[in-house]
């Protein structure tokens, strides 16, 4: 709340307070009631609709990278009425399994400062060529800004074990990183930093008002730890409405990573960028997932100790091939016209996507955008929570064709 008694009574404190009550996520539903007394004076009741204080759910999820995943999950977002959130989650799968416990206190002190830990063990099987576990956890902490009104920055702390092991004989390395040549286990310290201004007026379904982030990311270094890079992130979402029943959607994501302490092309796979169809690192819909961005090339290798044949040839032990090796620049851009079906319930929209990926931050080029365009629905599913289904046509595809993307979560 920003508005205390004794104060002027102004509208825009009341709408903001409301919201901040509501983003709370404490409550279904806030309504302000008040009245102007007759001297003068406003009495002012927010009335509240409490949601469950407990939550225990069994549901699924799927993603670009883990595809289908089974959950088992038990929170308590509000525990002794302090505002406490717990949560521990049991998630498995073909492809991937995960135990985690988390802990927020968002009001510590008595200030508008939230603290919390993380701790987690996850195992991940990449496409069949190694198993990546990491095992760690991480303390954040973030402080709510009054002013700039709607500002607020957050710092992460994390520290983990990474070990790549089943090696598959399928597997084949880049020329500049393999993982069968690396010790494992790596430990990776790392640091984050992020500045956020959110005017959005819902988490779920916005439809006015905006949300931009900047964060940096360190690992390695002053810090300790095995693994060295530095990631960037700068992301800017804005919610226009042009209507009461349509919404205008633009936004902007621009990711860099690189390695100040040592060799950039040594990054680890897992940090670099894979965008494409519904990948955390950027949706391109009308496009596989992790399927754009840039292909390197190998060069063949000769048996130099073979004695060479008529024309002086060296037999061939292996022949070029081509390898995604992830970009550490990305730029994904985006463009939606929402149209609210059954609010809060059943939302229909079209879609805009451009991005790609590259090698280095100094190759960004607008003019090598790929894109893709088309239409999806996002509805709410008892003890699965949001649900979407995206239909997207991929133009610049070897063969233009349909895409289609199911995936959890309210953005589309």
């Amino acid at each position: 709340m920003i508005l205390f008694p004794g104060q002027i009574f102004k509208r825009d404190l009341l709408f903001i307070s409301q919201r901040n009550v509501y983003f709370l996520n404490f409550f279904e539903d806030v309504v302000p009631e008040f009245k102007v007394l007759p001297n003068g004076d406003v009495d002012l009741t927010l009335k509240v609709t409490e949601k469950p204080i407990g939550r225990f759910q069994i549901g699924a999820a799927y993603n670009a990278r883990d595809k289908l995943v089974g959950t088992i999950s038990i929170g308590y977002p509000n525990v002794l009425g302090r505002g406490w959130n717990t949560d521990v989650m049991f998630e498995f799968g073909k492809l991937r399994n995960n135990l985690s416990l988390s802990f927020t206190e968002p009001w510590l002190f008595n200030t508008p400062t939230s603290s919390g830990f993380d701790i987690y063990n996850t195992t991940t099987e990449w496409e069949g060529n190694y198993t990546e576990l990491r095992r760690g956890g991480a303390i954040r902490l973030g402080r709510k800004l009054f002013k700039p009104r709607y500002f607020s920055v957050y710092a992460r702390y994390k520290l983990e074990s990474v070990k790549y092991f089943n090696i598959s004989d399928s597997y084949i390395p880049s020329p500049s990183y393999d993982i069968r040549a690396i010790d494992w286990p790596q430990s990776e310290s790392s640091l984050m930093l992020t500045i956020q201004r959110d005017s959005r007026d819902s988490r779920l379904f916005a439809s006015k008002g905006s949300k931009n982030s900047i964060s940096l990311e360190n690992s390695g270094g002053f810090i300790g730890g095995q693994i060295d890079f530095q990631k960037f992130w700068f992301k800017s979402d804005w919610y226009f409405p042009l209507h009461k029943y349509l919404t205008f959607v633009a936004k902007g994501h621009l990711g860099l990573l690189t390695n100040l302490y040592g060799n950039s092309e040594k990054v680890p796979y897992g940090e670099r960028f894979y965008p494409g169809g519904i990948s955390f690192d950027g949706q391109i819909r009308g496009y596989n997932d992790r399927s754009v961005g840039p292909i390197l090339h190998t060069e063949p290798i000769y048996d130099s100790i073979a004695i060479p044949d008529a024309n002086g040839n060296l037999p061939l032990i292996r022949s070029s091939y081509d390898y995604r090796a992830g970009g550490r620049a990305v730029l994904i851009l985006t463009s939606e016209l929402r149209v609210p079906l059954i609010k809060d319930q059943l939302y229909f929209a079209t879609f805009v996507d451009a991005g790609n990926a590259w090698m280095k931050p100094e190759q960004i080029n607008v003019r090598k955008l790929v894109t893709g365009a088309g239409f999806g629905v996002r509805f709410v599913v008892p003890m699965m929570g949001i649900m979407g289904l995206d239909f997207g046509w991929g133009f610049d595809r070897e063969k233009p064709d349909w895409q289609i993307h199911f995936q959890i979560g309210p953005e589309f």
